[in-house]
């Protein structure tokens, strides 16, 4: 209803004359004249707004009334200062006094007034009243001015009002007004008889907000998007907002003020079109399809999406001027909607709609001038503000790293970075890996700043693959286009393979990296012709043995040449390796090359550790210019580790090799030699056991007050002994209580602590050799306890065939007697004495060399297994007869992935096609499971969820599927 105007009042009245009054007395004249009528507020209206209307009501000035309000013991308790665009904040006492100034009950100010209860400010004189005033876009909630005719309508006057205005509350669609904010103004009303379309963009908002639960989300991210296109130059193309930007532009308004100004209000229709499409569900299912699984690199690769949205916004060029965009809010909003398809988390779905303050418009504070200050004419610029979330040190460590990734791409050409690379000590590699964890809320500068180095820094792919792409690149120019048809002949072995298993996955690439594959040559047509790249072994030996030819002729021998050593760039090391140790399915090594390496260095690959030959060549070289003393223990050798060496190797000269005997008599160490040192051996050893024992009265082993506790653990050793024909017992042994295993095992401790200092064995060592001769036997005792299953394994008449590879070298004991078998000829005579009585001899040996390879036997059973199944989908731990078929599959498909030689993936391949499949074994084992058992409560789940993620799978789980009845 309308309000009468109250009577003039006395403060009114002295005011005019000219006399002063105090706040206080104005509040009291107030109050005691009895206003005529209330003033309600608004509806979400302003308490400031509310505040000033109030004071008109009243003949006041809104200072006046602050004052009067706020008054404490004659003092304004108010602080901030008073702008058109500020909000003020009251508490519990100064909101009692407009309560009763304005006549309206406090719950009825708190309904209608959103900020009335908002904050209790304290003031700066203590206690009383208070008052809080406060500007600007980020302490303020959104606001506007209110519609003059609503405002009118309801106060009966034509007072201007500010208002909280929600987005979809702009526009006031019964008398056609956009609701605008200014800054350092009270707003402005703007007419849309011009542009009807605005108001029916609102009519589509408000539908949109009520139907859709994201409505509001998607409505942030569409003005996002919105505002950066209005930031951008405008397309040539683009008539729609010059002409709209005209219509709404009021008289004698500077158009390029205008443009920064009315950027909400040029920009609503299509942000609300914008909105409603992304907030579509079909949308959202149709952009996760066309992306075929993959994460978008550029917009480009989602036509349909562009089409729709430039179809829905009526700018058909708007799909190509989008297809290069690599970042953005747009851009983010279709990377986050893959993700959230792909993993249908509570956060996978919050990302989809959050926009991060890069992408935000900005406030218009900062874009537009301040009003002109007193006594001026010209307006005050806005100031100079950093971005939201960018310090100066942000700014200046990015600087840093550009600087380097710079240095980086002049000498390598990309920003395919390793993660532990450094430039000059900064951490360049880390540095780019964070960098890609932030691209998608990045500002738009430091995009385009990484951007102009390599266009690729940030491809959705692993930037190994940029690194070996990038090299297979530097070969097309160099030596022009690849031949993927020949196998790759004319490149490296590992560029060629992985170039090969890029041929091979080629439809599962992302539709960048296929395009990036085609720059070089390698299409649809040529990855489909690729053939596997072949290593030339012959080649390969002939560079290995050139680099052997050279570090023998530097250090006249092989045998130092260790696991790691490089010699000239190439892996001597790591040849040597393979070349000692083949494995049991792999073709032996051509005699003619053996030859070649036996030409080069005899003992390339002794019979014995290597760690043998290598004191060997060090005693040799010690040796050469010296005669050997044994009388003094070979103590005037220069070299007293290589004398200790020589040493040792007395006690047990009959137990070596007689090669090895051999090597010892080109040094001097010869049967004689070795008599006379062990005598000398045995003098010195003598000599120390007669000083220790008039120390301590007896002989070492047998003090009065240990020989108890020995006989005590002898007899434990006898009983364990008896129970299982042997003392190797592992560490951790106890028998009837007794920690044996330790004692044993302290036992061999001494032995050969007193064997390295040349002593005599202890009187306890032929106790235990009494019980089990091998008790401590010069190899591992891990060694000695397979020997002894496999003993056991023979005497309880089970299957034991050398020949025929039985046991299964997949088993614990099969791979112990195949690796037996393997490295015969470099074991301890004592071993071999010890496999002979297992049946393992030279002859065996020959016999198992001419059987069957391993592959082919584990074929057959891969057979017998698809005839019984219908498939290879074989679980790990299957076991097929006896034989692991799972684990022999699982190494088979492993080969094949990494490019290792498989000679059974072909036969594999005829028995099952899909016996090594591009996707996960899981879904292949529910696909069998579902097809053998398909009215299980398991099967009808896993079905059901292939049907709705038909578009995601790929063309040949489609093709497998498609026969049990499940099709898009």
């Amino acid at each position: 209803m309308a309000h009468q105007q109250p009577p003039r009042t006395r403060a009114h009245s002295t005011a005019a004359s000219g006399e002063r009054l105090t706040a206080s007395g104005i509040l009291v004249t107030a109050l005691a004249s009895g206003a005529a009528g209330r003033v309600a507020p608004l509806q979400g209206e302003l308490t400031l707004s509310f505040l000033t209307r109030l004071a008109a009501c009243y003949h006041l000035g809104p200072r006046d009334l602050l004052a009067a309000v706020t008054e404490t013991d004659g003092l304004q308790n108010l602080t901030g200062m008073l702008y058109p665009d500020s909000e003020i904040h009251l508490n519990a006492q100064a909101r009692a006094r407009i309560a009763a100034l304005c006549r309206v009950a406090p719950q009825a100010l708190e309904r209608a007034l959103p900020a009335w209860t908002r904050e209790e400010p304290r003031g700066k004189y203590g206690a009383g009243p208070v008052g809080r005033l406060m500007r600007g876009e980020q302490a303020v909630a959104a606001w506007g001015p209110a519609c003059p005719g609503c405002t009118a309508t309801r106060t009966g006057r034509l007072v201007p009002a500010r208002r909280y205005l929600a987005p979809e509350q702009r526009v006031c669609a019964r008398h056609r007004y956009w609701l605008m904010y200014l800054p350092h103004t009270s707003g402005l009303s703007v007419p849309l008889a011009g542009s009807p379309e605005v108001v029916e963009a609102h009519g589509r908002h408000v539908r949109l907000l009520r139907h859709v639960s994201t409505g509001a989300q998607a409505f942030e991210v569409a003005r996002a998007v919105t505002g950066t296109w209005w930031q951008q130059p405008w397309h040539v193309e683009e008539v729609l907002w010059p002409d709209r930007l005209e219509t709404t532009r009021p008289g004698g308004t500077d158009p390029g003020w205008w443009q920064v100004a009315a950027r909400e209000l040029i920009t609503y229709p299509e942000t609300v079109a914008l909105a409603c499409l992304l907030a579509s569900g079909a949308l959202q299912q149709r952009t996760v399809i066309e992306s075929g699984g993959h994460v978008p690199y550029r917009l480009g690769e989602l036509p349909r999406l562009l089409t729709e949205l430039a179809d829905r916004l009526g700018r058909p060029w708007l799909a190509r001027s989008l297809a290069a965009d690599t970042h953005g809010p747009l851009f983010t909003w279709v990377h986050s909607c893959v993700r959230a398809r792909e993993a249908s988390t509570p956060a996978a779905q919050k990302a989809l709609w959050r926009v991060h303050s890069a992408h935000r418009p900005r406030a218009l504070s900062e874009l537009l001038p301040r009003p002109p200050a007193a006594g001026t004419a010209q307006p005050t610029p806005p100031p100079v503000k950093r971005l939201r979330g960018h310090s100066v040190q942000a700014e200046r460590a990015f600087e840093q790293g550009v600087t380097h990734a710079r240095l980086f791409h002049q000498e390598y050409g990309h920003l395919a970075v390793p993660k532990e690379a450094t430039l000059g000590g900064y951490r360049l590699g880390t540095w780019l890996v964070n960098q890609r964890a932030k691209s998608l809320r990045m500002p738009a500068h430091h995009f385009t700043a990484l951007v102009a180095l390599d266009p690729w820094w940030n491809a959705p792919w692993d930037p190994r693959w940029r690194r070996q792409w990038h090299q297979a690149a530097q070969h097309t120019r160099a030596h022009g286009p690849l031949n993927a048809a020949s196998g790759l002949p004319d490149i490296g072995i590992n560029l060629a393979q992985w170039l090969y298993e890029q041929c091979a996955r080629y439809p599962d690439l992302h539709p960048e990296q296929q395009r990036l594959m085609a720059s070089i040559g390698i299409d649809t047509l040529a990855a489909r012709a690729a053939r596997p790249p072949r290593r030339s072994y012959s080649e390969r030996f002939q560079t290995g043995l050139a680099h052997a030819a050279a570090y023998t002729s530097q250090h006249g021998q092989l045998a130092t040449v260790g696991q790691r050593t490089v010699h000239d760039g190439f892996p001597l090391g790591n040849w040597l390796a393979l070349l000692r140790n083949r494995h049991h399915d792999r073709p032996p090594v051509p005699a003619d090359r053996i030859e070649a390496l036996n030409a080069l260095d005899p003992w390339w690959n002794p019979p014995w550790s290597l760690h043998w030959q290598r004191h060997y060549y060090r005693a040799r070289d010690t040796a050469a210019g010296h005669t050997l003393n044994p009388s003094n223990g070979f103590d005037d050798l220069p070299d007293a580790a290589i004398a200790d060496w020589l040493r040792r190797q007395c006690p047990n000269y009959h137990q070596l090799h007689p090669q090895q005997q051999q090597l010892l008599t080109a040094v001097g160490l010869t049967p004689d030699t070795v008599h006379a040192a062990q005598h000398h051996l045995a003098t010195r050893t003598g000599t120390a056991r007669n000083r220790h024992r008039a120390k301590n009265g007896s002989l070492l082993g047998h003090r009065p007050d240990q020989r108890a506790g020995f006989d005590a653990a002898l007899a434990h050793a006898r009983s364990y002994a008896a129970q299982h024909g042997h003392l190797a017992a592992p560490c951790d042994t106890h028998h009837d209580g007794f920690p044996l295993g330790r004692w044993l095992a302290r036992q061999r401790n001494q032995a050969s602590t007193r064997a390295r200092q040349n002593l005599l064995p202890s009187p306890q060592t032929a106790e235990l050799a009494a019980i089990d001769p091998w008790w401590n036997p010069p190899w591992k005792s891990e060694w000695q306890r397979n020997y002894y299953r496999a003993l056991h394994h023979i005497r309880a008449r089970k299957p034991f065939d050398i020949a025929g590879r039985i046991p299964n070298s997949h088993t614990a004991l099969g791979g112990w007697t195949d690796r037996a078998c393997r490295h015969y000829d470099r074991l301890h005579p004592g071993q071999q004495q010890l496999l002979g009585s297992l049946g393992i001899t030279p002859e065996a040996l020959a016999a198992r060399a001419q059987t069957t390879p391993h592959w082919r036997t584990a074929l057959a059973h891969a057979r017998a297994y698809a005839a019984q199944h219908g498939h290879l989908t074989v679980p790990h731990h299957t076991l097929h007869d006896g034989f692991p078929l799972g684990r022999w599959l699982v190494m088979q498909r492993h080969r094949t992935r990494t490019g290792t030689p498989c000679p059974a993936a072909d036969a594999l391949t005829a028995i099952d096609p899909y016996w090594n499949p591009p996707w996960n074994m899981r879904w292949q084992r529910a696909y069998h499971h579902a097809r053998t058992n398909p009215h299980t409560h398991a099967a009808r789940q896993w079905l059901t969820t292939q049907r709705r993620g038909w578009p995601l799978l790929h063309p040949r789980q489609q093709h497998l599927l498609t026969p049990i009845g499940i099709t898009d």
